[in-house]
């Protein structure tokens, strides 16, 4: 559950507002976060350089080239490597010894 802001914090941004939610949970989502400018977006979700290309190239990888390219062009792009981080990083069950 997100901490109430403080009487002085800034008011949330746009962005940050339209990210807070199932998309975003457990991620640390800044207050002023600003997806129009990519660059800082993924410094601000502390996105590594060399995780956001290996994310891209994965999503190149596996999707159509039409489709990799309207995710990736997408405005909620800089939140989908952390988010798919967290959501690869999760247990995996066991493979049945069956199969």
């Amino acid at each position: 559950m997100r901490e109430a802001a403080g009487p002085w914090a800034a008011p949330a941004s746009t962005d940050a507002k339209r990210v807070w939610g199932p998309w975003a949970e457990g991620l640390d989502v800044p207050r002023d976060l600003d997806l129009g400018n990519r660059p800082r977006a993924l410094e601000q979700l502390r996105v590594q350089p060399a995780a956001h290309s290996q994310m891209l190239a994965m999503v190149r990888e596996v999707l159509p080239e039409r489709e990799a390219g309207l995710l990736i062009g997408s405005r909620q792009w800089p939140c989908s490597p952390p988010a798919c981080s967290r959501a690869g990083s999760a247990t995996a069950p066991a493979p049945s010894p069956n199969t």
